[in-house]
């Protein structure tokens, strides 16, 4: 009778265990199932495009667009390149994908397709999207940006943080929310030199 209990007892108490190794893989899952951006890589990225660049841009923040990232998380990051932190992160529409969901990239005009490579944030002006600032495109895979009007603006139907729903697609602009772009461009107003942007 006393064994009985016993192996009653246990199985009881590994069928509660397994029911809660489950349920907590299943919180984990929802918190980021991607996992945690790269920033350590994105930082020495763009320290190495600032000493290729030379003297020119600012040397201790800049930009970089993960698109290989899910598109209902974050994907903008504007970096400390000194500390290797994430001053600001936020979610980025991109351009047009595939039958399989995975982003397009090309540099042709009239794709609607997100670029891939480096490029320096422009002067701001306002446009069909309200601010917005202009980009060119300082490499081959993304010399057309200008030609293209690819923008860094915003759009109020891009959420503020990661979201289980998608996003839709822009045309190739990388696009934030408003409230993002805001605390973006006052780092860039705050730049004694022009911000690079690393699209990747």
């Amino acid at each position: 009778m006393i064994f009985r209990f016993t192996l009653l007892r246990n199985l009881l108490l590994l069928l509660l265990t397994a029911i809660g190794a489950f349920g907590g893989a299943s919180c984990r899952s929802n918190k980021e199932p991607d996992g945690a951006p790269p920033v350590a890589r994105y930082v020495n990225e763009l320290r190495r495009d600032v000493q290729r660049e030379g003297k020119r841009y600012n040397p201790g923040v800049a930009c970089y667009v993960d698109l290989t990232r899910p598109d209902n998380r974050y994907r903008f990051f504007v970096l400390d390149l000194t500390r290797g932190t994430i001053l600001v992160q936020g979610v980025c529409l991109n351009g047009v994908t595939d039958a399989q969901g995975r982003v397009r990239y090309s540099n042709e005009v009239n794709s609607r397709c997100s670029s891939r490579g480096l490029a320096r944030i422009g002067e701001r002006y306002v446009g069909g999207f309200g601010r917005a600032f202009r980009l060119y495109g300082l490499d081959a895979g993304t010399r057309n940006l200008r030609r293209r009007a690819v923008v860094l603006h915003a759009w109020a139907g891009v959420p503020t943080r990661p979201t289980t729903g998608h996003p839709i697609q822009s045309e190739g602009c990388p696009t934030l929310n408003p409230l993002v772009l805001d605390t973006v461009a006052r780092f860039i107003a705050r730049s004694p030199k022009p911000m690079l942007l690393r699209f990747n």
